[in-house]
């Protein structure tokens, strides 16, 4: 489900709530993907934990899980090429742009790199490249966070 809400202040939120890929961390996604990507492209909510070693888990942990149910062909296929529009592939360079924003309200299965501990998580807020631009998934809790504090910062 498409959300709508100010692009540039969720953008501000997300920043705030997530942590960006590391460079070692996109450099392995990007060979995997055989694409190009910067770090702030790929991002993973902060303070999650691993509930066996403690390591927080990054988007990492989450695209090394999302390979264990999808193809690479079909995560490839979600953040490099736009199937509606085959014209379109590459992505705008403007890291302060987000242009979609969903709603996630499901569980995913993240295995920790670190100690291989698989966890069913409820959908954290994360970020991704996508065929419709950058893609910002978030579950409804956070959601209506966001629209609390956007309200607050159109208020001031």
């Amino acid at each position: 489900m498409e959300m709508n809400l100010d692009k540039n202040k969720v953008w501000k939120l997300v920043k705030q709530e997530t942590n960006p890929a590391t460079s070692y961390e996109i450099g392995v996604i990007n060979t995997i993907l055989g694409i190009k990507k910067r770090a702030d492209e790929w991002r993973f909510q902060k303070g999650i934990h691993c509930y066996r070693c403690s390591r927080e888990l990054t988007i990492f942990d989450f695209f090394l899980s999302s390979i264990q149910h999808h193809s690479i062909k079909e995560i490839k296929d979600l953040v490099v090429n736009n199937l509606k529009d085959p014209g379109q592939r590459e992505q705008d360079d403007d890291p302060n742009l987000i242009d979609y924003v969903e709603l996630a309200d499901n569980t995913s299965p993240i295995t920790c790199s670190n100690c291989g501990t698989t966890m069913n998580l409820m959908h954290k807020l994360y970020m991704h490249p996508g065929y419709k631009g950058r893609v910002i998934r978030m579950p409804g809790n956070i959601y209506r966070k966001f629209a609390e504090k956007i309200q607050y910062m159109n208020s001031i």
